[in-house]
């Protein structure tokens, strides 16, 4: 368990999705500093980024209701991306998954 996971008013100003081949799958990721934290994902060999600005500080919850509800290609298009963003509402949000047309 990370200290972002005990803090729920921990809050996140880029919310996006990165990918690693086949190996680890795509998760869903939040930081405040997506330049930054992209660096650091591509020395343990991440290889594929999408980042989505938030508009404004949010929480995880309040962040993958956003990511869920906006209109974004790259998310719509990508299997692994749209199962990456499932994954994470089942996890974080209380009513479950959400299901992504």
């Amino acid at each position: 368990m990370r200290n972002t996971d005990l803090v729920e008013y921990a809050c996140f100003s880029s919310g996006g999705v990165t990918a690693t081949g086949n190996t680890m799958g795509a998760k869903l990721r939040f930081t405040n500093d997506h330049v930054r934290r992209t660096k650091i994902l591509r020395k343990i060999g991440v290889t594929n980024f999408h980042w989505i600005k938030l508009g404004r500080p949010m929480t995880k919850i309040e962040a993958i209701e956003m990511i869920q509800n906006s209109n974004d290609k790259v998310l719509a298009s990508n299997t692994a991306y749209k199962a990456a963003l499932a994954h994470a509402a089942e996890r974080h949000l209380p009513s479950g998954p959400v299901k992504i047309s």
